[in-house]
């Protein structure tokens, strides 16, 4: 018994001892400096792995992408090499080496961008855009180290857009992530072409990556193109590069400008200029103080802007709904061309917009690379213009909105006018005895280059204008009978004659009833309209439209008055929401302004200076709300679309009172400012004024409490109440 228990304890020691060695019977050893994991990149390859083993081993893997040579082998020193694919996706797998019991996992990651950079890129640009279609678009640009301009002169260069919802902008950084190149331009997509020589090709399949790294910014790139050509190539930005990032075209937009006091338009129809059937028309509008003196040159101070608008050759109207398009070398029908800039000179063309403090002398200007305009055509024949225009006015843009209500100039650059050439010379009172001005106008035919040719036929006339209007006005509006009286009264006309001349002789026929009319555009050009009678009973009938060129034959000169706000009184009267004299529309609010300062209440002998003004605002706003506050520019009388300003009319009490003998000398231009801190208020001037004898230019200003007075409840006729009101308290001012 005690023989059978010894075996069965050897037997088990036994078996004990040949399990132990089943477990350590496999082994696999990797030199220390040798990696455990591989990584390729898109266009694949091989690389070795070195290990040694115990005991014969195996190497697998499960996908069809990678191949291992060889796949087994025997114990000992031992290298496999491993082989992938080609590939335009990111992938990742592992190979198991066995040996016995003993097994490892190699890592093999594959990147979808190439190892090099196959598109060979130099250089980036990045441009922001919105086209306010509740998208942002952003717009990439990769060129190789051939193509030096977006044109693509030569070698080649990727465009791709990218679709970003609304709630994206530029605070939020670039966005960074993949977009997958879609026909359909929804949130989250892109779409993309390649460009090479002149010739863009679509590519209508892949991605773009956004990647960020420790450079900033890497984009990556797989696409194929409708031709059946695979694009894989990747950038990286650095600060070596020249790498631009653009915010140009209004995705980020920092300042807002809402600007609706234009009040002067002009369209300019130019026809068919490009040739291929479309018409071309320029929309101008500028502000109070900006005068269209001609075409091109634009005087005084404040913004304007030009758009140029694209329709079929039909079209005897601006009106329709246009939208700012890039392709200005392709156009297309109501579309508005954005402007370009060109670095060289500052000047862009197309649509623009500008900020100027003189004659020509801009401080900002901007294209404008986005945006809708919307022009509609009232029954009136005025034009109601809408404009919302983002430009590239780096580095802070601007979402310029401009609206206008009013009457358009229409120039057509193919049709001046029956006359070719016009002037006048300004004469002032001295040359007859009266107060009114004298100005000596003349129109002549095609063949009347000039006064002093040998040929060709004029008409001149020698105008009396009111006493307001001097030369600094321009040439002044209004229709000039012609007749026999000698009283030198404003609206008539006291010499009129026909001339004709061929080599150098000169005959003079008299004209002796009939009118010669003056009016200006709103675009600074003049029209003059004759239709007379000579003395052989012969009418002639004609009109000229254009610049007229003027001379002043007088010299006026130009002072400089500062009002003394000290101690100054100033009264405002609430004339009521229904004040709307000469049919203005929209509706105005009404208020008189009434200023003395501190020398002419103090001065026995009333030297100081006295100001009378209108102020008209279609904003809401009542006695008790107070004086508005804002910029109030001069404007002329009868001009549709001014939401504010101050009326220069001819029946205001719009005057200067100043020296002993208080005379009247008309406000010619200029604004005031209104505004308020607390209960008191500040007014600001910057007036023109003009008589027959000076100029002046009136600064100052008061700050104060206002003496206010309410006639918004007066009945009866207004206009009546308001002078017994004017005369009465300019009577207590000069007391």
């Amino acid at each position: 018994m005690k023989k059978i228990v010894y075996c069965l304890i050897s037997l088990f020691v036994f078996l004990s001892c040949n399990e132990k060695d089943d477990v350590i019977a496999g082994k696999i050893e990797i030199p220390e400096e040798t990696s455990d994991s591989m990584t390729f990149n898109a266009e694949g390859g091989e690389m070795d792995f070195s290990f040694t083993t115990n005991l014969d081993w195996t190497a697998t893997t499960t996908v069809d992408w990678i191949k291992i040579n060889p796949s087994s082998g025997i114990s000992g020193n031992n290298t496999i090499t491993v082989v992938v694919d080609e590939t335009s996706v990111n992938r990742a797998s592992v190979i198991t080496i066995e040996c016995g019991n003993d097994i490892i996992e190699i890592s093999v990651d594959q990147n979808r961008y190439p190892t090099s950079n196959s598109f060979e890129v130099s250089y980036t640009e990045m441009t922001l855009e919105n086209y306010l279609n509740d998208k942002f678009e952003w717009q990439l640009l990769l060129r190789d180290e051939d193509n030096q301009n977006s044109y693509g002169y030569s070698g080649s260069s990727i465009t791709v857009t990218f679709y970003l919802d609304s709630e994206w902008n530029y605070s939020k950084g670039i966005p960074f992530g993949d977009y997958a190149i879609d026909e359909t331009t929804e949130a989250g997509t892109a779409s993309a072409k390649i460009t090479k020589g002149w010739n863009n090709t679509q590519i209508n399949s892949g991605w773009v990556e956004l990647i960020e790294d420790e450079a900033g910014l890497k984009v990556g790139f797989v696409g194929t193109t409708t031709d059946g050509e695979k694009i894989n190539t990747y950038y990286t930005a650095s600060a070596s590069d020249l790498y631009v990032f653009n915010n140009a075209y209004g995705s980020s937009i920092t300042q807002d400008l809402y600007i609706d006091n234009y009040p002067q338009a002009y369209i300019e129809d130019e026809g068919d200029v490009f040739g291929i059937g479309k018409r071309l028309w320029n929309l101008n509008i500028a502000q109070s103080d900006i005068q269209f003196k001609y075409i091109g040159v634009h005087e005084g101070i404040g913004d304007w802007l030009s758009v140029s608008l694209v329709t079929p050759m039909s079209a005897t109207s601006p009106a329709g709904t246009y939208e700012f398009v890039f392709e200005d070398y392709y156009l297309k029908d109501w579309t508005a061309l954005c402007g370009e800039r060109s670095w060289l000179n500052g000047q862009g063309i197309n649509s623009w917009w500008k900020s100027q403090v003189g004659p020509n002398d801009f401080i900002k200007e901007a294209p404008f690379v986005a945006g809708i305009v919307e022009i509609t055509e009232n029954a009136d024949g005025t034009f109601l213009i809408s404009i919302t225009g983002v430009d590239d006015a780096l580095p802070q843009n601007h979402t310029m909105v401009v609206q206008y209500n009013g009457y358009v100039a229409r120039y057509d650059r193919n049709n001046t006018g029956e006359f070719g050439v016009a002037n006048a010379d300004f004469y002032g009172p001295y040359e007859f005895p009266s107060d009114n001005m004298n100005w000596f106008i003349g129109v002549g035919d095609n063949d009347f280059k000039d006064y002093g040719m040998e040929k060709g036929k004029a008409w001149v006339f020698d105008v009396m204008a009111r006493p307001d209007q001097v030369f600094t006005k321009g040439l002044p509006e209004g229709t000039y009978v012609i007749g026999t009286s000698t009283a030198y009264e404003a609206g008539t006309c006291h010499m009129a004659k026909y001339r004709i001349y061929d080599s150098w002789t000169l005959r003079e026929i008299n004209i002796v009833s009939g009118q010669i009319e003056v009016k200006l555009l709103a675009d600074g050009r003049e029209v003059i309209t004759i239709d007379v009678v000579d003395e052989n009973g012969e009418a002639h009938k004609g009109e000229y439209c254009g610049i007229v060129p003027k001379y002043s034959v007088v010299s006026i000169p130009y002072q400089d008055k500062v009002f003394n706000g000290d101690d100054a009184r100033v009264m405002v009267s609430y004339n009521g929401s229904n004040y709307a004299p000469n049919g203005e529309t929209p509706a105005k609010h009404g208020w008189d302004i009434i200023m003395e300062d501190a020398e002419l209440l103090d001065s026995n002998g009333k030297t100081g200076l006295g100001i009378s003004l209108e102020l008209r605002t279609s904003e809401e706003t009542s006695f008790e709300a107070g004086l508005p506050v804002g910029t109030f520019p001069i404007y002329e009388p009868n001009t549709n679309g001014v939401d504010k300003g101050i009326y220069n009319g001819d029946l205001t009490y719009y005057q200067i009172f100043y020296e002993a003998s208080s005379r009247k000398i008309a406000i010619t231009g200029g604004h005031i400012v209104v505004s308020k801190n607390g209960d008191d208020y500040t007014i600001e001037l910057a007036l023109e004024t003009g008589n027959s004898e000076v100029m002046y230019r009136i600064t100052g200003g008061y700050t104060g409490a206002l003496i206010m007075n309410d006639y918004s409840t007066w009945s009866g006729n207004s206009r009546t109440k308001l002078e017994e009101k004017q005369e009465t308290t300019k009577h207590l001012f000069l007391k």
